[in-house]
């Protein structure tokens, strides 16, 4: 009886709007101690990989990046690590596990909140913000 593999789901390809992110801290710890098992940076397109793990349970931590979030577990195809960066996998016998991450940057939200005296919005360089004091 021939013994077929199942190819794991291929990683997001990048795009503009999903950039490999290169130089970020991998590890992969045992599932049981959490001992750190080995450590490997990614390349130039995001891309990691542990070669010769033998079949068990393990986490997999990936450090962000300064000023960077996770983004939700699921939000991605194949995205799985937490708000901590972590993901627990196994892997089975001939097997793969993949464990992809994304990290975004906070955006910010502005405007200008002001009294159109005359209802004629949009607001115009010579209508002033009026100051109201705060009934907090």
């Amino acid at each position: 009886m021939q013994r077929t593999r199942r190819r794991p789901p291929a990683a997001p390809a990048p795009t503009a709007s999903r950039t490999g992110l290169a130089g970020q801290t991998v590890q992969l710890l045992n599932g049981t101690t959490a001992t750190v098992i080995a450590t490997t940076t990614t390349g130039s397109t995001g891309a990691y990989s542990f070669a010769n793990v033998t079949p068990g349970s393990y986490t997999v931590e990936v450090v962000k990046a300064a000023g960077e979030t996770f983004s939700p577990a699921g939000t991605l195809p194949n995205s799985m690590v937490s708000a901590s960066g972590a993901a627990t996998v196994t892997v089975a016998s001939g097997g793969t596990a993949t464990v992809n991450a994304g990290e975004y940057q906070a955006g910010t939200v502005t405007g200008t909140v002001f009294t159109d005296l005359t209802g004629t919005a949009p607001r115009l360089a010579s209508r002033a913000s009026l100051a109201r004091p705060c009934s907090c």
